[in-house]
């Protein structure tokens, strides 16, 4: 099983309750200038999850950084390691079916692990659903509705997580000021957050004549002249306040520009 790294600098949201998702400043400030719709980048981070991937790892960048935003969230709730204490018979139930699969792996093919694995958390997440009303879509504050998909579904009945909770906890530790002050004299380690929007932000960044005519590539200049003169300032906070006016500044100059779906 993967270990939570320990993030730097970042918000936490482990008292954040079921309920509407909100959208701080930061994530829309990240996502406007990055070009990524916040339901895109959610919807992205709910269907890269993989429940056997979560208990065994993934070679897979983008998918180990989801593992470790959730084991952050885990850790900080303290439901990290309660997966196996339980006395409610349909998590006992479905629990025992999933760990044997688990068990198995030397012994079956990986088409006939993933085949045992997908069939199983249909099942689990058809139960679930039914007996305990398990959401299966979260609603963000734009008015966009995101389906769950089951490997999503049975992580959070599994370890007894809202999904809108590990999604809030996402969401309010996506800051390129933040990420940008700590990682300037390298005081920060692996970021899981950031580690999963910049792989999303290179897949669905689209250039256009819209975007040069704002101005878009003379505030990425402007940032390098920022970090130049920011190169002797050892106070956090007083880099921190310069970086975050200038990616405000930047979301500014290109918020009115439509960021076009993905596909």
């Amino acid at each position: 099983m993967n270990t939570a790294h320990t993030t730097t600098d970042v918000r936490i949201s482990a008292d954040h309750q079921p309920g509407a998702l909100r959208y701080p400043e930061e994530f829309l400030i990240a996502c406007g200038i990055h070009r990524l719709r916040p339901e895109e980048f959610l919807r992205q981070f709910v269907n890269r999850l993989r429940y056997r991937g979560l208990l065994c790892g993934s070679q897979d960048d983008t998918e180990h950084a989801v593992n470790e935003v959730i084991f952050d969230y885990l850790q900080i709730c303290g439901k990290r390691g309660d997966i196996e204490k339980t006395d409610q018979a349909l998590h006992r139930k479905w629990l025992k079916k999933l760990n044997t699969i688990i068990e198995r792996d030397w012994k079956l093919t990986e088409h006939e692990l993933e085949a045992n694995m997908g069939y199983t958390l249909l099942a689990c997440r058809k139960e679930i659903c039914t007996k305990r009303e398990q959401a299966t879509q979260v609603s963000t504050p734009d008015g966009y509705t995101i389906q769950l998909p089951g490997n999503f579904i049975v992580m959070c009945f599994m370890y007894g997580v809202s999904p809108e909770a590990v999604l809030q906890h996402l969401i309010d530790n996506i800051s390129l000021a933040m990420e940008a002050a700590v990682n300037q004299y390298g005081m920060a380690g692996f970021n899981p957050f950031m580690n999963f929007f910049h792989s999303m932000s290179a897949q669905f960044f689209r250039d256009s004549k819209e975007l040069r005519a704002a101005g878009f590539y003379r505030y990425d200049r402007e940032l390098v002249s920022l970090y130049e003169a920011l190169q002797g300032e050892r106070d956090y906070a007083t880099r921190l306040a310069a970086l975050t006016a200038h990616y405000r500044a930047w979301y500014k100059g290109v918020q009115d520009i439509p960021v076009m779906p993905a596909g």
